[in-house]
C-alpha cells in the first residue's frame, strides 16, 4: 500500500476510534502471528508514552497494521521512516505519521520550547546511546548493527530536522479570542464581526499549517452555543475543512441577508456627505469581505469589483478619480491596500493645499477691512480775516491793537471716533458706518472751541464799522 494511502487509511481509522491524529502513529510490518499483548509490550519499551495499540491484518497485502496511541503528541525524536523493534527478533516497522504537517515548508523553532517539551533530553539520550553502541562495537571489533540511535544520526537526521522545524508552530502560537455567540458576551469574548475578521486574518498566516491544526485552533476558541454548531456540522460532514467551519458559523451568526441581497447592498453603498474617500473605501471593503466569504464574488475578482464600485460610489470627491486615474486601472486593478494608500496620499495633498491657501485669504480680507475703516483726514478750513478797506473820502483811523481773545479749547479728555464722529470710543472698536462730515464738525469744535456763532461766524472775525 502506498504511503499516501496508508496515511489516509490511518486517519480514517483514527476518526472511527475517536482518536486525534496528532496523538497517533501507524506502524506497518509483514504479517506476524503474535498476540496483541506481545506487540504492546515490545512497542512500549521503545515509546514510554504509549497508551495503547490497535491491530489489523491485511491479507491482500500480507501486512500487519498497528495503530499506536500516545498520551500526548506522537514522538518525534527517534522516529524516522523505519524503526527497529525487538519482536521475535529485530523487526523493521514502516512508520506513517498521521498529523497534517508538511515538513518541507519553512518554519521557526525556539530552543526553549524544545527544552520545555523534553525533546532536547530525548535527543541527548539517543545520541549518547548511539555513541555508547559504537564504542562497544569498536572494543569487540564488531561492526555496529543498525540501531534506533544510529538511524537518527545517519539516515534520519534530515527527516528529524524537518519534523522539529514545525515544533514551535504547533506549541507556541497566539490563540484566538473566544467566541460563544451569546447575546451578552463575556468580557474575554468578541462579537461575531470582530471575531470573524480576526480569524480570517489568522487563516492567511496559517497557510503553513495543515487543515487539521487550523480546525483545532478554531474549535479551541469556540464556546457554547457556537461550539455546538461545529459539533453538528462534524456529525453531518465528518470531513469538513476549516473554511466550512467558518461558513457554518457565518450562517448562524453572520448577516441575515441572502447572497443576492448582500450583493445588492454592496452595489448600493455610496459615499456619504462629509465622508472622506478613505473612510468610504474602508466601509466598502467591510461589506466586500462578507460577499467574498459567502462565495458570491471570487477572491480573484475582488479587486476589480471593489474598484468599480468605488468609482461609482464617489459622489463628493470626483477630482480624486481624475488625479489617481482610477478609470484607467480597471483592467489591472490595485489591491485594497494599494488603493487605500493612494487615496490617503491624495487626501493629504488636498488637505495641505487647502491649509496653504487659507492664511492668504485671511490677510486679503484684513487689508480690505482696513481700507474700508480708513477715513480721509479732514481738511482744516482756512480762516481769512477780512479787514475794512478805507475809502479815499474817509480818513483812516487807526484802532488800537487788541490782542486776540484766548482760543477756547474743548475738553481734551473726550475721545472722538475718527470713523463715525461719535464720542466715547475709538475707530477700531466702531461698528457704525463712516461719517466724514460729522468728523469735520467735531474737529472744528475741538480746535476752535465750542463757543461762537453756530452758523459759522468765526471768533476772530469781528469787524468794526465806522
Amino acid at each position: 500500500m502506498a504511503a499516501n494511502s496508508l496515511k489516509e487509511f490511518g486517519q480514517e481509522w483514527c476518526k472511527e476510534e475517536g482518536i486525534t491524529a496528532d496523538n497517533a502513529l501507524l506502524l506497518v510490518t509483514p504479517t506476524m502471528a503474535m498476540p496483541d499483548e506481545v506487540f504492546a509490550l515490545a512497542i512500549s519499551d521503545r515509546f514510554p508514552t504509549l497508551s495503547g495499540i490497535l491491530r489489523k491484518n491485511e491479507p491482500t497485502n500480507n501486512e500487519t497494521l498497528i495503530l499506536c496511541m500516545f498520551e500526548g503528541a506522537s514522538p518525534i525524536v527517534g522516529v524516522g521512516r523505519e524503526i527497529h523493534i525487538s519482536v521475535d527478533g529485530d523487526t523493521v516497522f514502516q512508520v506513517v505519521r498521521l498529523e497534517d504537517r508538511d515538513p518541507s515548508k519553512e518554519g521557526r523553532v525556539n530552543i526553549k520550547d524544545l527544552k520545555d517539551s523534553g525533546l532536547v533530553d530525548e535527543w541527548k539520550k539517543a545520541k549518547e546511546a548511539a555513541l555508547l553502541k559504537e564504542e562497544v562495537s569498536k572494543k569487540e571489533n564488531v561492526s555496529p548493527s543498525p540501531s534506533p540511535a544510529t538511524n537518527i544520526l545517519d539516515r534520519e537526521v534530515p527527516s528529524l530536522s524537518a519534523s522539529l522545524s514545525k515544533c514551535a508552530l504547533t506549541t507556541n502560537y497566539r490563540k484566538l479570542r473566544c467566541f460563544s455567540g451569546a447575546r451578552n458576551p463575556a468580557r474575554d469574548e468578541d462579537t461575531y464581526p470582530l471575531w470573524i475578521e480576526h480569524v480570517e486574518g489568522q487563516m492567511d498566516e496559517w497557510q503553513d499549517l495543515g487543515d487539521g491544526e487550523r480546525r483545532k485552533r478554531i474549535r479551541e476558541a469556540l464556546r457554547p452555543p457556537a461550539s455546538s454548531i461545529i459539533s453538528d456540522l462534524r456529525r453531518e460532514l465528518p470531513h469538513a475543512d476549516s473554511y466550512e467551519y467558518l461558513k457554518a458559523l457565518d450562517l448562524a451568526y453572520g448577516d441575515t441577508n441572502t447572497d443576492d441581497e448582500l450583493f445588492v447592498k454592496f452595489h448600493n453603498t455610496t459615499q456619504l456627505e462629509g465622508e472622506q474617500p478613505s473612510e468610504y473605501l474602508s466601509r466598502l471593503q467591510e461589506i466586500l469581505r462578507q460577499v467574498v466569504r459567502r462565495g458570491v464574488v471570487k477572491p480573484t475578482d475582488s479587486n476589480q469589483v471593489r474598484l468599480k464600485q468605488f468609482i461609482r460610489g464617489i459622489l463628493y470627491n470626483e477630482m480624486l478619480l481624475i488625479n489617481l486615474q482610477l478609470r484607467d486601472k480597471l483592467t489591472h486593478p490595485p489591491s485594497f491596500l494599494q488603493l487605500l494608500s493612494s487615496v490617503r496620499k491624495q487626501e493629504e495633498e488636498d488637505s495641505m493645499k487647502a491649509s496653504l491657501t487659507r492664511p492668504r485669504q485671511r490677510v486679503d480680507a484684513g487689508k480690505r477691512a482696513a481700507a474700508h475703516n480708513r477715513v480721509e483726514a479732514p481738511v482744516q478750513p482756512v480762516h481769512i480775516s477780512r479787514t475794512s478797506i478805507p475809502s479815499e473820502s474817509t480818513p483812516i483811523q487807526q484802532t488800537p491793537h487788541r490782542p486776540p481773545p484766548p482760543r477756547p479749547h474743548g475738553n481734551t479728555s473726550e475721545v472722538i471716533c475718527f470713523k463715525c464722529g461719535e464720542v466715547g470710543h475709538i475707530s477700531r472698536m466702531c461698528n457704525s458706518p463712516a461719517a466724514p462730515e460729522a468728523i469735520n464738525k467735531k474737529l472744528i469744535q475741538f480746535i476752535l472751541g465750542k463757543q461762537g456763532n453756530a452758523k459759522g461766524r468765526l471768533v476772530r472775525g469781528d469787524q468794526e464799522s465806522t
